[in-house]
């Protein structure tokens, strides 16, 4: 008689789980980018290294500079440490800074 109950229990539980609505499935734009983990990834990288030079480079310095020294300045990328506690790759953060300071024109490297 348990066992009748068990096995009646379990068919139940199935049924329930097999007939529960299903989730449609969207579509994403190619082009939009889309953060799955959380966590520090090349596209942070990316981002946070555009936003970094533009902000240094829409500074008055480079006006200054280049009016003084009739010449385009020279900027040089140091190191970068990562004091925080997740991992993320300082070399292909330079190399993004670097990338994108290039990039822009209007300084040498």
């Amino acid at each position: 008689m348990r066992r009748n109950y068990f096995s009646l229990w379990i068919s139940f539980i199935f049924l329930i789980i097999s007939c529960s609505p299903t989730k449609d499935v969207t579509r994403v734009d190619v082009k939009k980018e889309v953060d799955l983990s959380g966590r520090w990834n090349d596209t942070d990288s990316r981002l946070v290294s555009e936003e970094m030079v533009k902000d240094a480079l829409d500074r008055v310095w480079l006006t200054d500079f280049i009016e003084s020294n009739s010449k385009k300045p020279t900027v040089i990328v140091g190191i970068v440490q990562n004091k925080s506690s997740e991992h993320i790759s300082s070399e292909s953060f330079i190399k993004d800074i670097e990338r994108e300071f290039v990039n822009s024109g209007k300084v040498k490297l």
